[in-house]
Protein backbone atom coordinates (compact mmCIF):
# COMPACT_ATOMS: atom_id res chain seq x y z
CA UNK A 1 0.00 0.00 0.00
CA UNK A 2 1.16 2.90 -0.69
CA UNK A 3 0.42 6.46 0.88
CA UNK A 4 2.55 9.79 1.06
CA UNK A 5 2.09 11.86 4.06
CA UNK A 6 3.93 14.72 2.84
CA UNK A 7 3.15 17.14 0.12
CA UNK A 8 6.53 17.40 -2.67
CA UNK A 9 7.75 20.71 -1.45
CA UNK A 10 7.07 19.51 2.11
CA UNK A 11 9.30 16.15 0.89
CA UNK A 12 12.46 18.22 -0.45
CA UNK A 13 12.92 20.37 2.82
CA UNK A 14 12.63 17.54 4.74
CA UNK A 15 14.97 15.76 3.05
CA UNK A 16 17.06 18.52 3.50
CA UNK A 17 16.59 18.65 6.96
CA UNK A 18 16.27 14.94 8.02
CA UNK A 19 13.25 14.33 7.65
CA UNK A 20 10.58 12.72 4.83
CA UNK A 21 8.31 9.94 4.57
CA UNK A 22 6.49 7.82 1.97
CA UNK A 23 4.47 4.98 1.57
CA UNK A 24 3.39 2.58 -0.28
CA UNK A 25 0.11 1.30 -1.54
CA UNK A 26 -1.14 -0.80 -4.76
CA UNK A 27 -4.43 0.74 -5.48
CA UNK A 28 -5.31 -2.01 -8.25
CA UNK A 29 -7.01 -3.61 -5.62
CA UNK A 30 -9.54 -2.30 -2.85
CA UNK A 31 -7.96 1.59 -1.92
CA UNK A 32 -6.59 1.63 1.48
CA UNK A 33 -7.51 5.52 2.65
CA UNK A 34 -4.37 6.58 4.56
CA UNK A 35 -4.07 9.56 2.63
CA UNK A 36 -2.51 12.53 2.50
CA UNK A 37 -1.75 13.78 6.09
CA UNK A 38 0.37 16.85 6.05
CA UNK A 39 3.61 17.32 6.69
CA UNK A 40 3.60 18.62 10.16
CA UNK A 41 5.34 21.67 7.70
CA UNK A 42 3.47 23.33 5.45
CA UNK A 43 -0.15 21.47 5.29
CA UNK A 44 -2.88 20.16 6.80
CA UNK A 45 -3.10 16.08 8.87
CA UNK A 46 -5.92 14.47 6.43
CA UNK A 47 -6.77 11.89 4.40
CA UNK A 48 -7.38 11.98 0.97
CA UNK A 49 -10.64 10.96 -0.21
CA UNK A 50 -10.78 9.28 -3.22
CA UNK A 51 -11.10 5.42 -3.82
CA UNK A 52 -8.49 5.01 -6.77
CA UNK A 53 -9.66 2.26 -8.93
CA UNK A 54 -12.98 1.67 -6.84
CA UNK A 55 -13.99 -1.62 -4.54
CA UNK A 56 -13.43 -4.52 -5.97
CA UNK A 57 -15.00 -8.17 -4.70
CA UNK A 58 -12.43 -10.43 -7.14
CA UNK A 59 -10.17 -12.41 -6.30
CA UNK A 60 -6.98 -10.47 -8.22
CA UNK A 61 -6.25 -7.00 -8.70
CA UNK A 62 -7.02 -5.15 -12.02
CA UNK A 63 -4.31 -5.27 -14.03
CA UNK A 64 -3.72 -3.27 -17.73
CA UNK A 65 -0.75 -4.76 -19.91
CA UNK A 66 0.15 -6.41 -23.00
CA UNK A 67 0.43 -10.12 -22.44
CA UNK A 68 3.03 -11.61 -24.16
CA UNK A 69 3.78 -16.15 -23.98
CA UNK A 70 3.51 -18.15 -21.01
CA UNK A 71 6.13 -19.77 -18.82
CA UNK A 72 6.50 -21.87 -16.29
CA UNK A 73 8.33 -20.22 -13.29
CA UNK A 74 11.19 -21.51 -11.69
CA UNK A 75 12.68 -21.71 -8.43
CA UNK A 76 16.00 -22.16 -6.51
CA UNK A 77 16.51 -23.57 -3.35
CA UNK A 78 19.18 -23.50 -0.37
CA UNK A 79 19.10 -23.97 3.34
CA UNK A 80 18.57 -20.81 4.84
CA UNK A 81 21.85 -20.11 7.23
CA UNK A 82 21.00 -19.71 10.87
CA UNK A 83 20.93 -15.89 11.11
CA UNK A 84 18.11 -15.85 14.22
CA UNK A 85 16.94 -18.57 16.41
CA UNK A 86 13.90 -20.32 14.72
CA UNK A 87 10.14 -19.87 16.65
CA UNK A 88 8.97 -22.24 18.87
CA UNK A 89 5.95 -22.87 17.72
CA UNK A 90 4.39 -26.54 16.64
CA UNK A 91 4.18 -27.95 13.10
CA UNK A 92 6.98 -25.41 11.91
CA UNK A 93 9.51 -26.43 9.85
CA UNK A 94 12.85 -27.08 12.36
CA UNK A 95 15.02 -24.13 10.06
CA UNK A 96 16.25 -20.96 11.37
CA UNK A 97 14.32 -17.93 10.31
CA UNK A 98 16.04 -15.74 7.88
CA UNK A 99 17.08 -11.83 9.20
CA UNK A 100 17.41 -9.39 7.23
CA UNK A 101 18.35 -5.79 8.08
CA UNK A 102 15.55 -2.81 7.68
CA UNK A 103 16.61 0.78 7.52
CA UNK A 104 14.21 3.34 8.87
CA UNK A 105 13.83 6.46 7.04
CA UNK A 106 12.09 9.17 9.46
CA UNK A 107 10.98 6.39 10.76
CA UNK A 108 8.01 5.56 9.11
CA UNK A 109 8.93 3.64 6.17
CA UNK A 110 11.34 0.74 6.28
CA UNK A 111 13.87 -0.57 4.07
CA UNK A 112 15.85 -3.68 2.83
CA UNK A 113 18.38 -4.76 0.98
CA UNK A 114 17.42 -6.47 -1.93
CA UNK A 115 19.28 -8.37 -4.58
CA UNK A 116 18.20 -8.74 -8.25
CA UNK A 117 20.20 -10.23 -10.54
CA UNK A 118 24.00 -9.20 -9.82
CA UNK A 119 22.36 -5.74 -8.75
CA UNK A 120 21.67 -4.61 -5.29
CA UNK A 121 18.79 -2.22 -4.46
CA UNK A 122 17.02 -0.86 -1.37
CA UNK A 123 13.11 -1.60 -1.80
CA UNK A 124 10.59 -0.38 0.67
CA UNK A 125 8.91 -3.25 2.99
CA UNK A 126 5.03 -3.34 1.81
CA UNK A 127 2.81 -6.01 3.46
CA UNK A 128 0.16 -4.16 1.79
CA UNK A 129 0.60 -5.69 -1.89
CA UNK A 130 2.46 -8.55 -3.28
CA UNK A 131 4.40 -7.33 -6.66
CA UNK A 132 7.91 -6.06 -6.51
CA UNK A 133 8.63 -3.29 -8.40
CA UNK A 134 12.16 -1.36 -9.21
CA UNK A 135 13.16 1.44 -11.07
CA UNK A 136 14.69 0.24 -14.64
CA UNK A 137 17.71 1.78 -16.84
CA UNK A 138 14.90 2.40 -19.09
CA UNK A 139 13.12 5.25 -16.97
CA UNK A 140 14.06 8.35 -17.63
CA UNK A 141 12.48 10.23 -15.03
CA UNK A 142 12.74 7.85 -12.04
CA UNK A 143 15.49 10.16 -10.55
CA UNK A 144 16.57 7.25 -8.10
CA UNK A 145 20.28 4.91 -8.17
CA UNK A 146 21.02 2.40 -9.37
CA UNK A 147 18.62 1.49 -11.72
CA UNK A 148 17.83 -1.86 -12.62
CA UNK A 149 19.98 -3.48 -15.95
CA UNK A 150 18.57 -6.61 -17.09
CA UNK A 151 21.59 -8.98 -17.14
CA UNK A 152 22.54 -12.76 -18.41
CA UNK A 153 19.74 -14.44 -16.23
CA UNK A 154 17.06 -11.90 -16.66
CA UNK A 155 14.20 -12.53 -18.94
CA UNK A 156 11.98 -10.30 -20.74
CA UNK A 157 8.17 -11.69 -20.32
CA UNK A 158 7.01 -9.62 -23.44
CA UNK A 159 4.31 -7.78 -21.03
CA UNK A 160 3.58 -4.56 -19.77
CA UNK A 161 2.27 -3.68 -16.37
CA UNK A 162 0.67 -0.87 -14.96
CA UNK A 163 -0.15 0.43 -11.02
CA UNK A 164 -1.76 3.43 -9.99
CA UNK A 165 -0.86 4.95 -6.67
CA UNK A 166 -2.96 7.42 -4.37
CA UNK A 167 0.48 9.31 -4.71
CA UNK A 168 1.37 8.55 -8.14
CA UNK A 169 1.57 5.62 -11.00
CA UNK A 170 3.94 3.61 -12.95
CA UNK A 171 4.38 1.17 -16.23
CA UNK A 172 6.87 -1.33 -16.09
CA UNK A 173 7.63 -3.77 -18.15
CA UNK A 174 7.70 -7.68 -16.65
CA UNK A 175 10.92 -9.41 -16.21
CA UNK A 176 11.97 -13.11 -14.22
CA UNK A 177 15.18 -12.69 -12.53
CA UNK A 178 16.72 -13.96 -9.30
CA UNK A 179 15.52 -12.23 -6.50
CA UNK A 180 16.55 -12.17 -3.04
CA UNK A 181 18.35 -10.94 0.30
CA UNK A 182 22.01 -10.37 -0.15
CA UNK A 183 22.54 -12.67 2.52
CA UNK A 184 21.01 -15.23 1.20
CA UNK A 185 20.83 -17.50 -1.97
CA UNK A 186 17.54 -16.08 -4.48
CA UNK A 187 14.71 -17.25 -6.17
CA UNK A 188 13.28 -16.86 -9.85
CA UNK A 189 11.06 -14.20 -9.74
CA UNK A 190 8.48 -12.20 -11.91
CA UNK A 191 8.50 -8.64 -11.21
CA UNK A 192 7.71 -4.80 -12.61
CA UNK A 193 10.84 -3.30 -14.04
CA UNK A 194 9.37 0.48 -14.29
CA UNK A 195 9.63 2.23 -17.13
CA UNK A 196 7.58 5.58 -16.31
CA UNK A 197 6.59 6.96 -13.13
CA UNK A 198 4.72 10.03 -11.92
CA UNK A 199 4.95 11.26 -8.41
CA UNK A 200 5.93 7.45 -7.35
CA UNK A 201 9.51 8.18 -6.38
CA UNK A 202 9.41 11.11 -3.66
CA UNK A 203 12.81 11.97 -1.93
CA UNK A 204 12.97 10.63 1.69
CA UNK A 205 15.66 11.01 4.07
CA UNK A 206 16.97 7.26 5.70
CA UNK A 207 19.01 6.82 9.02
CA UNK A 208 21.90 5.50 6.70
CA UNK A 209 21.65 8.25 4.59
CA UNK A 210 20.58 6.49 1.38
CA UNK A 211 16.95 6.49 -0.29
CA UNK A 212 14.83 3.58 -2.06
CA UNK A 213 14.48 2.43 -5.97
CA UNK A 214 11.20 0.56 -5.31
CA UNK A 215 8.95 -1.91 -3.18
CA UNK A 216 8.85 -5.35 -2.43
CA UNK A 217 5.69 -6.40 -1.15
CA UNK A 218 4.94 -9.44 1.59
CA UNK A 219 1.23 -10.20 0.62
CA UNK A 220 0.02 -13.45 -0.38
CA UNK A 221 -0.34 -14.56 -4.27
CA UNK A 222 -3.47 -14.28 -4.26
CA UNK A 223 -3.18 -10.12 -4.89
CA UNK A 224 -0.29 -9.87 -7.05
CA UNK A 225 -0.21 -8.28 -10.50
CA UNK A 226 -0.91 -9.96 -13.43
CA UNK A 227 2.09 -11.73 -14.85
CA UNK A 228 3.87 -11.39 -11.58
CA UNK A 229 4.78 -13.62 -8.83
CA UNK A 230 4.84 -13.35 -5.04
CA UNK A 231 7.99 -12.99 -3.26
CA UNK A 232 7.38 -15.00 0.00
CA UNK A 233 5.29 -17.66 -1.33
CA UNK A 234 8.13 -18.47 -3.68
CA UNK A 235 10.76 -18.27 -1.07
CA UNK A 236 9.29 -20.21 1.72
CA UNK A 237 8.52 -22.98 -0.77
CA UNK A 238 12.17 -22.65 -2.31
CA UNK A 239 14.09 -22.49 1.34
CA UNK A 240 11.49 -25.02 2.57
CA UNK A 241 11.22 -22.77 5.66
CA UNK A 242 8.22 -22.03 7.74
CA UNK A 243 5.43 -19.73 5.62
CA UNK A 244 5.32 -17.53 8.35
CA UNK A 245 7.20 -13.43 8.59
CA UNK A 246 7.52 -10.97 11.12
CA UNK A 247 8.91 -7.41 11.33
CA UNK A 248 10.81 -5.71 14.69
CA UNK A 249 10.30 -1.70 13.42
CA UNK A 250 12.39 0.66 15.49
CA UNK A 251 13.31 4.55 15.43
CA UNK A 252 16.38 3.89 13.56
CA UNK A 253 16.11 0.85 12.04
CA UNK A 254 14.48 -2.86 12.45
CA UNK A 255 14.07 -6.80 11.11
CA UNK A 256 12.58 -8.24 8.82
CA UNK A 257 12.08 -12.55 9.50
CA UNK A 258 11.24 -14.71 6.83
CA UNK A 259 10.33 -18.50 8.12
CA UNK A 260 9.60 -17.41 11.71
CA UNK A 261 11.28 -14.85 14.38
CA UNK A 262 14.02 -14.69 16.62
CA UNK A 263 12.12 -15.94 20.09
CA UNK A 264 15.61 -13.85 22.02
CA UNK A 265 14.44 -10.93 21.03
CA UNK A 266 10.97 -10.83 22.14
CA UNK A 267 10.51 -10.08 25.91
CA UNK A 268 7.26 -11.74 26.18
CA UNK A 269 5.44 -14.52 24.42
CA UNK A 270 2.90 -13.70 21.20
CA UNK A 271 -0.75 -13.28 21.18
CA UNK A 272 -2.52 -14.23 18.37
CA UNK A 273 -5.36 -12.98 16.54
CA UNK A 274 -7.04 -14.45 13.28
CA UNK A 275 -6.71 -12.98 9.84
CA UNK A 276 -10.77 -12.51 8.73
CA UNK A 277 -11.81 -14.45 6.18
CA UNK A 278 -14.29 -12.04 4.43
CA UNK A 279 -13.26 -10.83 1.36
CA UNK A 280 -10.65 -7.73 2.35
CA UNK A 281 -8.73 -10.33 3.58
CA UNK A 282 -8.28 -11.94 0.17
CA UNK A 283 -6.46 -8.59 -0.66
CA UNK A 284 -4.75 -7.46 2.92
CA UNK A 285 -4.03 -9.04 5.98
CA UNK A 286 -6.88 -7.84 8.21
CA UNK A 287 -7.88 -8.61 11.71
CA UNK A 288 -10.89 -7.49 13.57
CA UNK A 289 -9.72 -4.83 16.14
CA UNK A 290 -12.85 -4.34 17.99
CA UNK A 291 -12.10 -0.67 20.10
CA UNK A 292 -9.37 1.40 21.37
CA UNK A 293 -9.30 2.55 25.18
CA UNK A 294 -7.74 5.75 26.19
CA UNK A 295 -7.83 6.67 29.55
CA UNK A 296 -11.11 4.91 30.38
CA UNK A 297 -13.05 5.59 27.30
CA UNK A 298 -13.32 3.07 25.06
CA UNK A 299 -13.89 3.76 21.70
CA UNK A 300 -15.55 0.75 18.83
CA UNK A 301 -13.75 0.71 15.77
CA UNK A 302 -15.02 -2.28 14.12
CA UNK A 303 -18.14 -1.40 13.95
CA UNK A 304 -16.83 2.03 12.43
CA UNK A 305 -19.73 3.98 13.08
CA UNK A 306 -21.58 3.98 9.36
CA UNK A 307 -19.21 1.76 7.78
CA UNK A 308 -20.23 -1.81 6.36
CA UNK A 309 -16.71 -3.04 6.78
CA UNK A 310 -15.12 -4.23 9.92
CA UNK A 311 -11.77 -5.56 8.74
CA UNK A 312 -8.63 -3.20 10.00
CA UNK A 313 -5.35 -3.66 7.59
CA UNK A 314 -2.21 -4.46 9.57
CA UNK A 315 -0.05 -2.70 6.93
CA UNK A 316 3.63 -1.44 7.26
CA UNK A 317 3.33 0.55 4.19
CA UNK A 318 1.00 2.84 5.82
CA UNK A 319 2.71 5.54 7.94
CA UNK A 320 -0.37 6.46 10.62
CA UNK A 321 -3.43 4.91 12.16
CA UNK A 322 -6.44 5.94 10.02
CA UNK A 323 -9.49 5.30 11.53
CA UNK A 324 -13.31 7.43 11.04
CA UNK A 325 -13.73 10.96 11.33
CA UNK A 326 -16.00 9.97 14.35
CA UNK A 327 -13.42 7.61 15.62
CA UNK A 328 -10.49 10.34 15.54
CA UNK A 329 -12.95 12.89 16.87
CA UNK A 330 -13.52 10.68 19.95
CA UNK A 331 -9.71 9.13 20.27
CA UNK A 332 -8.20 13.01 20.27
CA UNK A 333 -10.84 14.22 22.54
CA UNK A 334 -9.89 11.49 24.76
CA UNK A 335 -6.29 11.84 25.04
CA UNK A 336 -6.62 15.95 25.28
CA UNK A 337 -8.57 15.88 28.39
CA UNK A 338 -5.22 14.37 29.95
CA UNK A 339 -3.45 17.14 32.43
CA UNK A 340 -0.24 15.84 30.24
CA UNK A 341 -1.17 16.93 26.93
CA UNK A 342 -1.65 21.11 27.85
CA UNK A 343 1.26 20.76 29.98
CA UNK A 344 3.48 19.73 26.79
CA UNK A 345 1.56 21.14 23.87
CA UNK A 346 0.29 24.57 25.77
CA UNK A 347 -2.77 25.37 27.66
CA UNK A 348 -4.70 26.09 24.92
CA UNK A 349 -4.31 23.11 22.85
CA UNK A 350 -7.53 20.64 22.32
CA UNK A 351 -8.48 17.93 20.20
CA UNK A 352 -8.67 20.17 17.30
CA UNK A 353 -4.81 20.19 18.11
CA UNK A 354 -4.19 16.85 16.33
CA UNK A 355 -6.21 18.40 12.65
CA UNK A 356 -4.14 21.63 13.00
CA UNK A 357 -1.50 22.52 10.46
CA UNK A 358 1.52 21.72 12.05
CA UNK A 359 0.29 18.88 14.69
CA UNK A 360 4.02 18.72 16.62
CA UNK A 361 5.72 20.63 19.58
CA UNK A 362 7.35 19.12 22.73
CA UNK A 363 10.74 19.77 21.37
CA UNK A 364 13.05 18.53 23.82
CA UNK A 365 11.15 16.15 25.56
CA UNK A 366 12.23 12.53 26.40
CA UNK A 367 10.31 9.25 25.15
CA UNK A 368 10.08 8.90 28.64
CA UNK A 369 8.70 11.98 29.34
CA UNK A 370 6.18 11.51 26.58
CA UNK A 371 4.72 8.47 28.18
CA UNK A 372 4.47 9.85 31.69
CA UNK A 373 2.79 12.68 30.47
CA UNK A 374 0.47 10.94 27.97
CA UNK A 375 -2.71 8.23 27.93
CA UNK A 376 -1.20 5.07 26.33
CA UNK A 377 -4.05 2.99 23.48
CA UNK A 378 -5.23 -0.62 23.97
CA UNK A 379 -6.10 -2.28 21.44
CA UNK A 380 -8.44 -5.10 21.60
CA UNK A 381 -8.52 -7.68 19.00
CA UNK A 382 -11.47 -10.00 18.61
CA UNK A 383 -14.75 -10.37 21.20
CA UNK A 384 -14.87 -12.95 24.32
CA UNK A 385 -12.33 -12.14 25.52
CA UNK A 386 -10.12 -10.73 22.96
CA UNK A 387 -6.70 -10.16 22.92
CA UNK A 388 -5.69 -6.65 24.42
CA UNK A 389 -2.76 -4.95 23.37
CA UNK A 390 -0.92 -1.93 25.57
CA UNK A 391 0.88 0.96 23.46
CA UNK A 392 2.65 3.92 25.11
CA UNK A 393 2.09 7.66 23.52
CA UNK A 394 5.36 6.96 21.71
CA UNK A 395 4.92 3.67 20.18
CA UNK A 396 1.68 4.66 18.49
CA UNK A 397 0.08 8.23 18.43
CA UNK A 398 3.21 10.33 18.40
CA UNK A 399 6.61 9.86 16.19
CA UNK A 400 9.56 12.22 17.18
CA UNK A 401 11.16 13.95 14.19
CA UNK A 402 14.03 16.29 14.49
CA UNK A 403 13.59 19.98 14.55
CA UNK A 404 9.70 19.77 15.09
CA UNK A 405 9.61 17.65 17.96
CA UNK A 406 6.63 14.93 18.82
CA UNK A 407 4.33 15.01 15.95
CA UNK A 408 0.91 13.28 16.01
CA UNK A 409 -0.21 10.06 13.63
CA UNK A 410 -3.65 9.66 14.32
CA UNK A 411 -5.04 10.21 10.88
CA UNK A 412 -9.28 10.59 10.34
CA UNK A 413 -11.00 9.45 7.09
CA UNK A 414 -12.96 12.24 6.17
CA UNK A 415 -16.93 12.60 6.95
CA UNK A 416 -18.99 10.96 4.45
CA UNK A 417 -16.33 9.28 2.02
CA UNK A 418 -16.93 5.85 1.67
CA UNK A 419 -14.30 3.70 3.12
CA UNK A 420 -13.99 0.39 2.75
CA UNK A 421 -11.94 -0.42 5.59
CA UNK A 422 -12.52 -0.34 9.61
CA UNK A 423 -9.00 0.83 10.29
CA UNK A 424 -5.62 0.57 9.34
CA UNK A 425 -2.96 -0.02 11.63
CA UNK A 426 0.26 1.45 10.02
CA UNK A 427 4.11 1.06 10.80
CA UNK A 428 4.17 3.70 13.98
CA UNK A 429 1.31 1.74 15.80
CA UNK A 430 3.65 -1.62 14.62
CA UNK A 431 7.04 -0.50 16.76
CA UNK A 432 5.24 -1.45 20.07
CA UNK A 433 5.35 -5.31 19.23
CA UNK A 434 7.33 -7.50 17.12
CA UNK A 435 4.31 -8.21 14.33
CA UNK A 436 4.07 -12.23 13.56
CA UNK A 437 2.32 -12.65 10.26
CA UNK A 438 1.34 -16.44 9.93
CA UNK A 439 0.25 -16.91 6.50
CA UNK A 440 0.46 -20.93 7.28
CA UNK A 441 -2.03 -20.37 10.46
CA UNK A 442 -4.00 -17.75 9.23
CA UNK A 443 -3.51 -15.31 11.77
CA UNK A 444 -1.10 -12.38 13.31
CA UNK A 445 0.89 -12.45 16.41
CA UNK A 446 1.56 -9.37 18.23
CA UNK A 447 5.10 -10.32 20.90
CA UNK A 448 6.21 -7.57 22.99
CA UNK A 449 10.12 -6.70 22.66
CA UNK A 450 12.66 -4.35 24.37
CA UNK A 451 12.85 -0.89 23.72
CA UNK A 452 14.58 -0.10 20.50
CA UNK A 453 14.06 3.84 20.10
CA UNK A 454 17.73 4.03 21.15
CA UNK A 455 16.42 6.57 24.00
Amino acid sequence: MHRSYLDCGTLLRSCMEGLGSTTVKDSNRPAKHAGQTVAWILSQLALAAAVACGWSVSGSPQQSGDTGQNRADAGAGGEAPPDAQPASEPGRPDRAPIAVPLDACTPLLYIAKVAIGSQTFELAVDTGSTTLGVASSQCTDCKVSPLYAPGATALDEMRTATSEYGTGSWTAEVYQDSVGFVSDPSVELKFAAITTQKNFFEPVACHSGRSYQGIIGLDRATSELAGTTAFVDRFVAAKGIANVFATELCDTGGTLWIGGYDTTVATGAPQYVPITTDVTSSYYYTVDLESVEVSGSTTPVAIARASTYPDTVVDTGTTAFVVPSAVFDELTSAIARSPGFSQLFGVDAGASWFSGELPCGAAGTTKAQIDAALPSLTLTFGKDPGVAIRMAASDSYFVRFPGYGWCSLLAPVPARTPFPLAAILGSPFLRTQITIFDRAGGRIGFAPHADCSGD
